[in-house]
């Protein structure tokens, strides 16, 4: 509360609202029915422009259309609306509320939305929040300072994040002015506590990409800006194709780029782009750092070990080798362990202790006998006999008679074989 818009709307304010509302909620309609899998949307997206009152010729916005041709009158009464709403919510079938909802909205007077949004309880967002958040959609791209106020007087943690995405993508400079005095800890706090901003800018960005990563350049501190990048990339990625290539040709260079890069290298790996994601990678050395070569690999020798094993060979850094070794090793030891102990051995570099026995815990129940024997290989006796005992008791357990040929086979100490007989590994009963 405590918030007074800069305009009090009179009446001829109120027929221009009534008119850009019903353009809000044919673009909300747009938003929410796609999310639901619509192939056919019942109105056009709206932009920002669009919506405000000046832009919108008459009050016909959705005149004609098989919708508002067929809507049941709005209830005059308050009571009788929140009954209305609360039969729209009681219909089954997420499709047929929205329409029904839609059709509500588009007939709701601007000044009606605070008692609407009254009527919905925490237990009705919870239950349904696609539908609040569609009420929420339509009363911000109408009056968005009030909708906000709203929301930050009656919702425990003082914001919608829905709210703020719409009033940034309407008017940036207002929504980040209003976040900045209410919540000034979104611009030096915490990942925390820079959700309401990163709410904002996520509206910014459907508007103004270059103007997102500005807003978010402007957090103290260039690890923090990074991060809040980073995240405003992650939460885009998956619904707006594009989107991280967009940032990088936005981003200059320093962490913020190089956290895009390293978190952008499994997207690319899935997408079947792993030679330009290594790419990227060889040329940002911080990058590398952020995502460790070790792990890069690991992920790469998942989706295409072939070439993610050839490009070892282009590393110049032995010991950033070394760590790709490691990382398609442990990728494919699971898989095909004689390969992948193979390589290991070519780069004696890689081959240490603790390499060899993380790998010979990923060979398969069929492989064990030869991943034991790369255990013998192994220079520290006390972690040789260490890991010589366990996966001989684990076998012991599962495969007795394997275990003991094996055994028998093997120059093993006694003491091993007592304690591998004495303590097998018992599976669980079925």
């Amino acid at each position: 509360g405590g918030i007074v818009p800069a305009v009090a709307p009179g009446a001829g304010a109120q027929i221009a609202m009534t008119t850009a509302q019903k353009s809000a909620v044919a673009a909300a309609a747009a938003v929410f029915l796609g999310s639901l899998g619509y192939a056919v949307r019942p109105y056009p997206p709206v932009s920002a422009a669009q919506l405000s009152p000046a832009a919108v010729p008459g009050t016909a916005a959705l005149a004609g259309t098989p919708r508002s041709r067929t809507a049941r009158p709005l209830p005059a009464a308050p009571g009788d609306r929140q009954q209305r709403l609360r039969e729209i919510l009681g219909l089954s079938g997420p499709a047929r509320r929205a329409r029904a909802l839609l059709d509500f909205l588009d007939q709701l007077p601007v000044a009606a939305f605070p008692d609407i949004a009254g009527t919905l309880t925490p237990q009705d967002w919870t239950r349904h929040p696609s539908e609040w958040q569609l009420v929420v959609s339509a009363w911000t791209r109408v009056d968005p300072l009030r909708a906000v106020a709203w929301t930050h007087e009656h919702l425990e943690q003082g914001f919608d994040r829905t709210a703020l995405s719409c009033w940034g993508e309407i008017d940036p400079d207002a929504a980040i002015d209003w976040v900045i005095r209410h919540f000034p800890a979104s611009t030096d706090g915490g990942a925390g506590s820079r959700q309401p901003l990163m709410a904002v800018v996520r509206g910014v960005a459907a508007r103004d990409l270059g103007l997102a990563v500005e807003t978010l350049s402007g957090i103290p501190g260039e690890q923090e800006q990074a991060a809040a990048i980073t995240a405003l990339a992650m939460e885009l990625g998956d619904s707006r194709p594009g989107t991280m290539d967009a940032l990088l040709e936005e981003v200059g260079e320093g962490p913020a780029r190089s956290r895009l890069i390293a978190s952008y290298f499994p997207t690319l790996l899935r997408d079947g782009e792993s030679e330009r994601a290594w790419k990227l990678l060889l040329a940002d050395p911080q990058a590398r750092e952020s995502a460790g070569v070790g792990h890069i690999f690991r992920l790469w020798s998942d989706t295409d070990p072939d070439t993610a094993t050839a490009a070892i060979a282009g590393i110049p850094d032995d010991a950033l080798r070394d760590e790709a070794v490691q990382g398609v090793c442990h990728g494919t030891v699971n898989r095909d362990p004689r390969g992948a102990f193979a390589l290991l051995w070519q780069h004696p570099g890689a081959a240490d202790d603790g390499t060899v026995a993380a790998m010979v815990q990923g060979c398969t129940i069929e492989n064990v006998g030869f991943g034991l024997e790369q255990v013998l290989r192994m220079k520290d006796p006390t972690l040789r006999q260490e890991v010589l005992a366990g996966r001989l008791a684990w076998w012991s357990g599962l495969r007795p008679d394997d275990a003991r040929r094996w055994m028998d086979d093997h120059d093993i100490p006694a003491e091993t074989r007592e304690e591998a007989q004495r303590q097998p590994y018992l599976p669980p009963e079925p």
